[in-house]
């Protein structure tokens, strides 16, 4: 038997159940607005933030930009063998191509390195149920643009794509 006193065990234990509640609750969201807003800032100028809504298997943002600039922090290619050459589709970079929309792009990196394609492909799928329609609608105005830039961090599971036609830039992470 245990030596503890049977009411301390019994506090123990409704401790430990307290401690899981909260953090369950803690691990509900997928980010916290700061902490996106923090992986952004490491890549674009961002203004305010117009939507942002997360969960445990979702995030979706939309953020205005300061400028259209791409920060030196995360690479920045011109085509999608660049990246696979160098090997940053297992960490963070940006793609951008003129005359080519994310969603040319997309198409491009799977068919030069299908995983990445497909992380992407779920980054931005898996995001939709924390978008509301204007979310949507900027997602899918941002992935036809062009000029346009693309950024996806796989260690964050995040893809983001730079509108500067609507000086916007919309983040959706889904998947792991």
């Amino acid at each position: 038997m245990h030596d503890t006193p049977r009411h301390i065990r019994k506090l123990g234990a409704r401790a430990g159940l307290a401690l899981a509640g909260l953090l369950a609750v803690a691990g509900c969201d997928r980010h916290s607005e700061d902490d996106a807003r923090a992986m952004l800032a490491g890549w674009f100028d961002l203004g305010e933030t117009l939507y942002f809504k997360s969960q445990r298997g979702c995030t979706a943002g939309v953020f205005r930009v300061k400028t259209m600039d791409v920060k030196s922090r995360v690479p920045l290619f011109d085509n999608a063998e660049a990246v696979v050459v160098s090997g940053r589709q297992e960490g963070a970079f940006a793609l951008s191509v003129p005359g080519k929309t994310p969603d040319k792009l997309f198409i491009e990196l799977m068919n030069v390195h299908r995983p990445t394609g497909v992380a992407i492909q779920a980054a931005g799928l898996e995001a939709k149920p924390c978008m509301n329609e204007k979310a949507r609608n900027s997602f899918f105005a941002a992935l036809n643009a062009d000029p346009s830039v693309v950024v996806f961090s796989r260690p964050d599971a995040s893809f983001a794509v730079l509108d500067p036609v609507r000086g916007i830039v919309v983040l959706t992470s889904g998947g792991d």
